[in-house]
């Protein structure tokens, strides 16, 4: 199982229409092999500004490749030159569960959600979002930081609260965590992080590794704009003509 993340920079006041492009290029019928394996496109409302967040769940590299260079056509090579045209910046990673299970409630030991059904309930799939941390730490730092992470939810369980899962990169930079929460809209999500770090047990926790952190980074997402790209919140929607995506 393998996780990728990209993260794409606009130059200012461009963002909106890249959605655009989204509803005219990037459709179930247009690119039903990458959206099958699509987990979510998200927006940044707090953070590092004009960014769109994705993720995306493949069974291999091989996989990932199969799906992110099929359908390249005249088309699609429009799109791609369009799409770069607004942007500053690209980055990916790869990415992999973490060794805590208890982490990783969706893609965990013998889960294994796949777009199609939305994962979790939400009122408005519009108004829902994530909260993506991002530390980076000390090399050889991590295994301390597993064991504690253990610890402090043997005493306090609030972190698995709407717990989308917690990754380790493996290509890109080394010794990163990302981990993502969901809520049903902005205030939910202020809310229960705030609830979370006023908890005593989650002071303790962070001074058991605090000292081996390098940098860390919080960004407030958005789902996306188009709703074939909130999957986790949204049916996947079929392709013109068709019945389904594509079976898992």
């Amino acid at each position: 199982m393998l996780f990728e993340r990209r993260c794409y920079t606009f130059k200012p006041g461009e963002i909106g229409r890249f959605w655009k492009y989204q509803e005219r290029w990037n459709t179930p019928r247009h690119i039903p092999q990458l959206l099958a394996r699509n987990v979510g496109y998200f927006e940044t409302v707090a953070g590092p500004a004009e960014q769109v967040v994705m993720v995306y769940r493949y069974d291999s590299f091989e996989d990932w490749q199969s799906r992110l260079f099929s359908g390249i056509d005249e088309e699609r090579t429009n799109y791609l030159v369009a799409g770069r045209a607004l942007m500053l910046a690209q980055e990916n990673m790869f990415l992999k569960v973490c060794p805590v299970d208890a982490l990783n409630p969706v893609w965990g030991e013998g889960r294994d959600w796949l777009p199609g059904e939305p994962r979790f309930p939400v009122a408005r799939s519009e108004a829902a979002c994530l909260v993506e941390d991002v530390t980076d730490f000390r090399p050889g730092a991590l295994p301390a930081y597993w064991n504690a992470f253990r610890e402090y939810l043997a005493a306090d369980e609030r972190a698995l609260r709407n717990l989308v899962g917690t990754f380790v990169a493996f290509v890109g930079q080394q010794h990163r965590v990302i981990q993502y929460h969901w809520s049903e809209d902005r205030e939910a999500a202020l809310a229960a992080r705030d609830d979370l770090r006023r908890a005593p047990a989650w002071t303790r926790f962070t001074e058991q590794y605090r000292d081996n952190v390098v940098h860390s980074q919080t960004r407030l997402l958005r789902t996306a704009r188009v709703a074939w790209m909130r999957n986790l919140f949204e049916p996947m929607m079929p392709p013109e003509g068709g019945n389904d995506v594509e079976p898992h």
